[in-house]
């Protein structure tokens, strides 16, 4: 363990949800903030691959020795990070450790492209409102009626910002439901402003039913269902692989390390290849 954060750098959790590992790749030069919480670990890949240990102690056999160490406080439990290097980690071998690593390796850009393909139905979305560019601009000053604060029964000034007419507007145009909307930043600015100005957030019913959502036409509804659902595909595959790459690690642990390659061999091909 040490404080170098290089690509491929594990993050493990010592406080609250202790014990919770992943994997952190570098997409660029920028300064990064690494919370106080988490212990990074750059294990030596000529013995043990960050992948395999990452999948390692994300098994049912990591995460008990991780807890076993933890300490149990009034408020939250946290372990310390000396006790993490007593952690018994099997050296499983070369070739397991590989298969482990093209998994993760492929995970990762499955999951880029999921992204990729929501960030297109999301874009598609907000071009076909005439948004493609917008950003939420808040205003130091604007002029609003006392009669609008009476009917919306709302006095702060932050749930008048301009930028929510905006969005209403480009809404309204259109005359079709979609459902997209409701993860996008449309609807999440109509719930930034509907429950801005209060102590406890909540989001009322009354509210949720006024929320204005766009009717596009069918062809582009389509459209953007067909992103979504590859979207979701491609997350779903990711996730796969990674839980495929820690059942490999408990079935070497259980049998042996060539009935793991096989299996894994066999549950992977259909994506590795």
């Amino acid at each position: 363990m040490n404080g170098t954060f290089l690509s491929k750098t594990l993050a493990i959790s010592v406080h609250t949800i202790v014990g919770r590992t992943g994997i952190f790749r570098k997409f660029s030069e920028e300064d990064i903030v690494f919370a106080s919480y988490l212990v990074r670990i750059n294990p030596d890949p000529e013995i043990i691959t960050p992948e395999y240990l990452t999948a390692f102690l994300n098994t049912k056999y990591g995460v008990l020795d991780v807890k076993r160490r933890t300490r149990i406080s009034i408020n939250q439990s946290n372990v310390n990070p000396e006790e993490l290097k007593r952690v018994e980690i099997p050296l499983l071998c070369h070739e397991l450790q590989t298969k482990i690593t093209l998994s993760f390796d492929k995970a990762f850009h499955l999951i880029q492209a999921s992204e990729a393909k929501y960030h297109q139905a999301q874009t598609l979305l907000l071009s076909e409102l005439g948004l493609a560019d917008w950003q939420p601009k808040p205003r130091l000053t604007f002029v609003k009626n006392y009669s609008n604060a009476q009917r919306t029964e709302r006095i702060d000034a932050e749930y008048f910002q301009p930028k929510y007419e905006e969005i209403v507007h480009a809404i309204k145009s259109y005359n079709e439901y979609l459902t997209l909307v409701l993860n996008s930043i449309l609807t999440k600015e109509q719930v930034n402003r509907d429950v801005g100005g209060s102590v406890i957030l909540h989001w009322r019913p009354d509210q949720v039913q006024g929320t204005v959502i766009p009717i596009l036409p069918t062809e582009k509804q389509d459209q953007i269902q067909q992103k979504v659902t590859e979207s979701f595909n491609l997350r779903k595959q990711s996730k796969h692989l990674l839980e495929c790459a820690k059942r490999s690690v408990e079935m070497a642990i259980e049998q042996d390390e060539q009935t793991a390659i096989d299996w894994l061999e066999d549950e992977t091909k259909s994506l590795l290849h």
